[in-house]
């Protein structure tokens, strides 16, 4: 297949960039002849009028989108993010060019300014299965800023009155049972919505998990729910290690509330294989999130090393773990319940080693690099089909009256 990657690159590296790279690298891999249009927001300056205008319309976008089309000569157009440069106008350039047009959904974008489906501590569905999503203004719900968050709700109240992502997206990616429950239940086709969860590239190889550590390894901030795992902990016996790798707004101050709990240590950013490393010495994850979290990019990547994962059963995360299988799952915010299952966890004969085998036998069978290219080319064929039964007038763009 020909296919053009395309994607809108944050400030703040994440998983929706290590995704782009590595689909982009799997189906070169696989033989694909495979096209990039990427985008960084480090060109953005401050949020002003030519931004907020851009990110509902970009020409600029469009115009370098249908030339790289022409150029790539590309039956598939694939999008892992157009917010906020590229913005929805490159889906109408992608038709106007004949191409298929994919677009995986890696958060909540599409229904939330915020993205998150969280504010004020708490899970948010205020601006779902509206026109506009005007309840996110009345917060600053993007950016804890109004005039911000005006700019993405414009984006989407536009967007959803033109039909945009049902009418110029042949195929929607969710990454887990969830996701896709969320975007049926907000208007999207059955036959547009395809489960395809995201892959590890590289096998790390099984560890032996012989350090003895619960590890956490993620953002520090209210929703990932850090304090939680802090509370259950002050639950435990001494003589146990506890390591939290990452950094973020909520670090200092949990560190400074929880100074006096033995056995904590902080290791600040890794890059990802110094944190693969700790995967494959530690017992057990832990990712004791509060929002929906859309996958649980954390979780496979320890999966690869035979670590299994304590997680919320909330969002994305509850599709990733098998009970009892890969690891256990809690109430989100719960410290009590999670301190009994990692006491739990404790008391497994042998320290879980079966474990470690189903949640290596996960990696190879559902986020490897082949079941990667497998699930990419799976909803490629469908997309496709889709778009061959699609009406001649989706095929129109309607630049001129956005």
């Amino acid at each position: 297949m020909k296919i053009l990657k395309v994607h809108n690159f944050y400030r703040r590296p994440g998983g929706e960039d290590q995704t782009f790279r590595a689909e982009t690298e799997v189906l070169r891999r696989h033989g694909h002849v495979v096209s990039t249009y990427t985008t960084h927001n480090e060109r953005i300056s401050g949020i002003g009028l030519q931004a907020s205008a851009a990110s509902i319309w970009n020409p600029r976008s469009y115009s370098a989108v249908r030339a790289a089309i022409r150029k790539a000569q590309c039956t598939i157009c694939h999008f892992n993010n157009t917010f906020p440069l590229i913005s929805p106008s490159a889906y109408y350039a992608a038709k106007a060019e004949g191409t298929t047009v994919v677009q995986t959904v890696h958060n909540y974008r599409f229904l939330c300014p915020a993205a998150t489906f969280f504010r004020d501590g708490r899970v948010c569905e205020d601006c779902t299965k509206r026109a506009a999503p005007w309840p996110s203004v009345v917060h600053g719900c993007y950016r804890e800023n109004r005039a911000a968050t005006t700019s993405v709700a414009a984006m989407l109240t536009v967007h959803r009155l033109a039909r945009s992502l049902t009418h110029k997206v042949d195929a929607m990616i969710a990454l887990t049972p969830f996701g896709k429950s969320k975007l049926l239940e907000n208007g999207f086709p059955a036959d547009q919505v395809h489960v395809k969860p995201n892959f590890v590239l590289d096998d790390p190889g099984m560890g032996a998990g012989a350090g003895g550590a619960v590890l956490y390894v993620g953002r520090i901030s209210p929703e990932k729910g850090v304090d939680t795992l802090l509370k259950a902990w002050r639950r435990m016996g001494a003589g146990r290690r506890l390591q939290i790798v990452g950094e973020g707004p909520q670090k200092l101050k949990l560190q400074r509330a929880f100074s006096k709990l033995d056995g904590v240590e902080w290791f600040g950013h890794l890059n990802i294989a110094r944190a693969i490393e700790l995967m494959k010495e530690a017992e057990v994850l832990v990712v004791p999130s509060v929002w929906h979290e859309p996958f649980g990019r954390v979780v496979v990547e320890g999966f690869a090393t035979g670590l299994p994962a304590i997680v919320s059963r909330v969002g994305g995360l509850q599709h990733t773990v098998k009970a009892g299988k890969t690891g256990y799952l809690f109430t989100p915010g719960d410290a009590e319940e999670l301190a009994a299952t990692l006491e739990r966890w404790y008391a497994l004969p042998d320290r879980a080693n079966a474990m470690r085998r189903e949640a290596r036998r996960a990696y190879t069978t559902l986020y490897s690099e082949d079941a990667g290219h497998r699930e990419l080319i799976r909803v490629y064929e469908l997309a496709m089909q889709r778009a061959r039964c699609s009406a001649p007038s989706r095929t129109e763009p309607v630049a001129r009256s956005l």
